[in-house]
């Protein structure tokens, strides 16, 4: 990982620098498609995962009801437990009618749960300024990774969207959770994005009642490097300046521009004062 990591900001970037409050989204706000939607995997159930299944008292009594049973709960669980191989065959054969119903519906349940913050290793992407700053008239804030104080994990651009198995079905593992939150399409491998992943309501989140959002307020001395968007207005260069000022933080904001003979982007000092 490189020692920065960089925020691409749309129109918040300023009050990101005075308030430091990093906003962790669900990722049914994401602008990907196929973002948290897996694939029907593998309807194959071992024993041993339809056992885990069966002794989670809450799950079972979830999959009662989806039998619509007329049994008493206790007396038809029960029998299950009593005969873990039929419990097996039973449930086998909705297995892949279960894994279809659930991939559509996935990204719907997981963004009840999780929030991702997203990075990217590179600060100079022309497509992400236009896309992800507000259209070259945003801020794109630098971190320290070691002072960020939140882990973050690489996204993997891949062909083929995760795929949900029977195995993850009756045994739920957290491991397959994080693949598919990193998971995208190679289209867009050109980002060089990491991820912050966290679950609603728990530490270090917070939710701010002022913004409306689950944030992680970021430590002042994390933020290292601040670059500004070459459509950027005056008034926008004069609100960075202010908002650094007022922040204590020593740190000169560069304005982008773009590059005399390249498709690219390069950048220079905003001395103060110049809000061109």
């Amino acid at each position: 990982m490189a020692e920065l990591i960089y925020k691409y900001c749309r129109d918040y970037g300023v009050r990101f620098i005075e308030n430091r409050k990093l906003q962790f989204s669900p990722p049914i706000d994401f602008d990907d498609p196929f973002e948290l939607r897996p694939q029907p995997g593998d309807p194959t159930l071992s024993i041993e995962d339809s056992n885990v299944l069966l002794d989670d008292d809450r799950r079972m009594r979830v999959w009662y009801e989806s039998t619509k049973s007329r049994t008493p709960f206790d007396k038809w669980l029960s029998a299950r437990r009593g005969s873990p191989t039929k419990f097996n065959l039973e449930v086998s054969k909705v297995m892949p009618a279960a894994i279809e119903r659930y991939c559509p519906g996935a990204l719907a349940n997981i963004s009840n749960e999780y929030g991702m913050a997203c990075f990217s290793e590179i600060p100079s992407d022309v497509r992400m300024w236009s896309h992800y700053a507000d259209e070259h008239k945003g801020v794109v804030v630098g971190l320290d990774t070691d002072l960020l104080g939140i882990n973050l994990r690489p996204v993997r651009c891949k062909s083929e969207r995760v795929a949900f198995t029977a195995s993850q079905f009756a045994n739920p593992k957290i491991s397959w959770v994080v693949e598919l939150l990193t998971t995208k399409s190679e289209d867009w491998e050109y980002q060089k994005e990491w991820r912050a992943i966290s679950l609603f309501g728990k530490p270090p989140l917070k939710l701010d009642e002022e913004l409306g959002a689950h944030v992680f307020e970021v430590s002042r001395e994390a933020i290292k490097r601040v670059l500004i968007g070459c459509n950027a207005t005056a008034s926008t260069v004069a609100a960075v300046q202010t908002a650094l000022a007022n922040t204590a933080l020593l740190i000169i904001p560069e304005k982008a521009q773009p590059h005399r003979s390249r498709f690219a982007l390069e950048f220079a000092p905003v001395n103060s004062g110049d809000q061109k």
